[in-house]
């Protein structure tokens, strides 16, 4: 047997065009954070993301383009052997006592309608506004008197919202929201299947099998703007290399800590002069730091490592995002801030279409047909997925 299946999927769209894109595509705009870091360029030399009216209701594009190339084929077979011959016969039993059956096919999912619902619930950038209410700051005494049951207080109301128009610029808020890399492509599987069956005589029969399934640009969420791995061009050193050295160092005082190009690069120009009485001062306060590290005295200069090594080391679990959240925003690099961050966005989760998955097994079926009384059948799976 052999088929073909077609399909089309429309993505969604908003019917009255209350719809927004960004714009520039959230998918290339991640590939150009990782290419400019890279090449040495910080984050903060990113495009600035704006919204702007979407949708084929304003004459522009969607929330992803059309996947026009969703061929599905499928094919199966079943064959019995008929050898005659000693040998052969031997193995699959003469005729009709054994049969090798195969197929493979190719499905395509639907993902338009789950990924508006989402949208519609969350995801709409410039179309819903968050009023917060300022009564919590009121007391007992300042809060505004009751006055009947359809009068709200105007003191109570908040601000009236600034005009949606477009395109609007997301603010520089390092706001933690989501979205969706408008890059994405139809996801879709394969399944194979080969089996040998063959009867044993005594209404018993012996199969063996293999099965496999194969995912490709199945959805996934991915942080598009985490953190960029920064390359120094100087010591062509990227930055997870650089904290890799870094926090191989643990267990040792910041006196025992050695120099490290990349740190002392980016961040020498912000980081030098500073004193450990200083940086107790921003931490602790309470000479904690000292203490804690002997061979240092208040009025010791600490390296840039240094600096880096002690803020990667001082909270209680690995938190690589803190610490390099205190360099970038706190302190600065030699690009300014934000050379490594998003100044929009602190985390955007996206839906992208680039996560694959595979599963192969090898399976062994030994089955005894119910007569005389008894039936049984004996099951084994080695699968990886």
């Amino acid at each position: 047997t052999v088929g073909l299946r077609y399909g089309l999927y429309s993505p969604p769209f908003e019917t009255q065009g209350n719809q927004v894109a960004p714009n520039v595509r959230l998918g290339d705009w991640f590939n150009e954070r990782g290419l400019n870091g890279n090449k040495g360029i910080p984050s903060n030399a990113a495009p600035v993301i704006s919204f702007d009216l979407a949708g084929p209701a304003n004459g522009k594009r969607g929330f992803y383009d059309w996947d026009y190339n969703n061929f599905a084929p499928r094919f199966a077979f079943a064959w019995s052997p008929k050898y005659n011959n000693s040998v052969l016969k031997t193995i699959f039993g003469g005729d009709g006592k054994s049969a090798i059956r195969g197929g493979f096919s190719l499905a395509y999912d639907r993902i338009g309608g789950g990924l508006a619902v989402t949208f519609d619930q969350a995801g709409s950038f410039g179309l819903s506004t968050a009023l917060t209410n300022p009564s919590s700051s009121l007391t007992e005494r300042t809060a505004p008197r009751f006055t009947g049951f359809t009068s709200i207080p105007a003191s109570v109301l908040p601000a009236p919202p600034a005009s949606n128009s477009f395109p609007k610029t997301f603010p520089n808020a390092f706001a933690i929201t989501f979205g969706l890399d408008d890059n994405i492509r139809t996801p879709y599987s394969m399944s194979a299947n080969l089996s040998v069956q063959r009867e044993l005589g005594k209404d018993m029969s012996l199969e063996v099998a293999y099965i496999g399934r194969f995912g490709r640009k199945l959805l996934i969420q991915g942080d598009l703007a985490q953190p960029v791995n920064l390359l120094d061009t100087q010591s062509q050193t990227f930055y997870y290399d650089a904290a890799k050295q870094l926090l191989a160092l643990g267990g040792r005082s910041m006196a025992q800590i050695p120099k490290i190009a990349f740190w002392e690069n980016i961040f020498g120009s912000t980081l030098g002069g500073i004193t450990a009485a200083d940086l107790d001062d921003i931490y602790y306060g309470d000479g904690t730091l000292l203490s804690d590290n002997p061979g240092l005295s208040p009025t010791t200069i600490l390296s840039p490592t240094q600096i880096a090594y002690f803020l990667y080391t001082q909270y209680y679990t690995p938190d690589y995002t803190s610490a390099l959240y205190d360099l970038d925003l706190g302190f600065g690099s030699k690009f300014g801030k934000y050379a490594f961050y998003n100044r929009q966005f602190s985390a955007l989760a996206a839906w992208r279409s680039i996560a694959p998955s595979s599963y192969n097994s090898a399976q062994v079926i030994f089955r005894k047909r119910f007569s005389q009384g008894l039936q049984f059948d004996f099951n084994y799976t080695l699968s990886k997925s």
